[in-house]
């Protein structure tokens, strides 16, 4: 189920990210790490299959959203 909900999780946090206007050279760079990080995993799903770097990049690009999410919020709240 993480496959399907942390993409949708991505999806609405940078719809609330753009609506608020809080967009920012560092929002961007995360959210661009996540997406390369999400791609890279599906490419080592797709070829080699090694368990354990598609299990780092999805580790790490989880990482990356709960990063966005928490900045969010803070920002947000303040």
């Amino acid at each position: 189920m993480n496959l399907l909900e942390m993409p949708a999780m991505f999806h609405a946090v940078s719809i609330m990210i753009h609506a608020t206007r809080s967009a920012d050279g560092i929002f961007i760079v995360m959210a661009w790490t996540y997406v390369v990080l999400r791609i890279g995993h599906a490419v080592i799903f797709l070829t080699s299959n090694h368990v354990f770097f598609r299990f780092l990049t999805f580790a790490v690009s989880n990482i990356v959203l709960l990063v966005i999410l928490i900045r969010f919020a803070v920002l947000t709240a303040a």
